[in-house]
């Protein structure tokens, strides 16, 4: 409970570093840089394998603001680990090395919108196998703020129901943890992207994206909204 709760908190950081944003971007005029770094530590026995992205903004002043809240997500990330790779309830063994993985993908980046998913890989030695957890980040570029799932969807719609109902259906051997099931989604021109990792879905089999068609719900998008513009450019 403790780790998925503190890979939440990272997406806290990045929100306040990023919602004072006010100045307006396309996608193409974005340029990302991939950046990354290893390290090892004999003593305390453990890998670290980071990489992670600096986005750059053109003729702007908010590439520091934005960054840093990338890399609170880096930072916390390898404080987390390393302080539970020194307590028995995580490393079970001294026999071998417990390592992180850190890397992120880019979903989307055209238009008004930038879509980011953060992957976290952890082992600690002693354990079965490693542990996977997932924080995406949707950047909305004509107001600068990331983007929530209410700023998708009409607030008057029941739209937590339906895409649930929409993400069962297409999964319907998996069960799901529905409290935690829409915190991490990416966008597209066809689809929205849930993704599931085990804190949301059990057992192991379970697809890690659900992509579920804008035709499919378009009806509670908002007209104003980002997602409409998607909608619209198809």
């Amino acid at each position: 409970m403790r780790q998925s709760t503190t890979f939440c908190l990272l997406f806290v950081f990045m929100f306040t570093s990023l919602s004072a944003v006010a100045q307006y971007f396309s996608g193409s005029e974005i340029r990302i840089e991939k950046k990354g770094f290893n390290k090892e530590n004999v003593k305390e026995l453990y890998e670290l394998n980071i990489t992670y992205p600096i986005i750059h903004f053109p003729q702007s002043s908010i590439n520091h603001q934005v960054n840093l809240g990338i890399q609170k997500v880096m930072s916390m990330a390898i404080t987390d680990f390393t302080e539970k790779n020194t307590s028995q309830q995580y490393r079970k063994s001294d026999a071998g090395y417990s390592w992180l993985n850190l890397n992120y993908e880019t979903y989307y980046k055209r238009g008004n919108v930038l879509s980011l998913k953060f992957i976290k890989s952890s082992y600690y030695s002693g354990l079965d196998k490693p542990k996977e957890l997932f924080l995406t980040f949707n950047f909305d570029l004509r107001t600068g703020k990331l983007i929530k799932i209410e700023d998708i969807f009409k607030p008057d719609a029941d739209f937590k129901q339906r895409l649930i109902y929409l993400i069962q259906d297409k999964e319907k051997e998996c069960k799901f943890k529905k409290d935690h099931l829409l915190s991490n989604f990416c966008l597209e021109d066809e689809n929205f992207i849930v993704t599931l990792d085990e804190n949301t879905s059990q057992p192991e089999t379970c697809e890690k994206e659900i992509r579920i068609a804008w035709d499919k719900i378009r009806d509670l998008v908002k007209q104003d909204g980002i997602a409409s513009e998607l909608i619209i450019q198809r």
